[in-house]
């Protein structure tokens, strides 16, 4: 999924970068699929094991918390539902969520997809999910600032 997310973000011409988006999110997709209803973690390849050994997931974290910090900075004046969590959590957060009503939602999710940013409705089948839509902004070390500006510009756009 990475490997195609960063193609979408390498390639400058819009048609291509959106190819490569709709195919990170269909292997995030798979991912999700995979992981399935278990309550035990699967062995993985073991290749994985090898190489878990050296990632800096400390580091990553310190990452995670400074891109939620500038999200929040960016878009906190257009979040009409903010969810609150701890600066504890910060930095185990897989995406930063973006709560929208109903009424907005759609568009916002049909402006951001149209710009190459391929996000969803997550959560979707909760009860909640009927009065509000939640999307996730994507974190970590494959994004780099003007990644961010960029995501939080299109968000910002979408509310025109």
């Amino acid at each position: 999924m990475l490997t195609f997310w960063n193609l979408a973000n390498l390639v400058k011409d819009k048609e291509i970068s959106g190819k490569y988006a709709e195919r990170a999110e269909s292997s995030m997709v798979k991912g999700y699929d995979l992981i399935g209803d278990s309550y035990l973690p699967s062995r993985g390849f073991f290749l994985f094991d090898l190489i878990q050994q050296f990632v800096n997931y400390d580091k990553i974290g310190r990452i995670k918390k400074i891109q939620i910090g500038f999200y929040e900075n960016k878009l906190y004046k257009y979040l009409a539902i903010k969810i609150p969590y701890s600066d504890k959590d910060k930095n185990q957060m897989r995406a930063w969520p973006l709560v929208l009503p109903v009424n907005r939602a759609y568009k916002v999710l049909n402006f951001l997809r149209g710009n190459n940013l391929k996000v969803r409705f997550e959560l979707n089948d909760s009860v909640w999910s009927e009065k509000q839509k939640i999307i996730y902004l994507p974190l970590g070390p494959h994004l780099n600032t003007r990644n961010l500006t960029d995501i939080c510009d299109l968000v910002i756009k979408s509310y025109r």
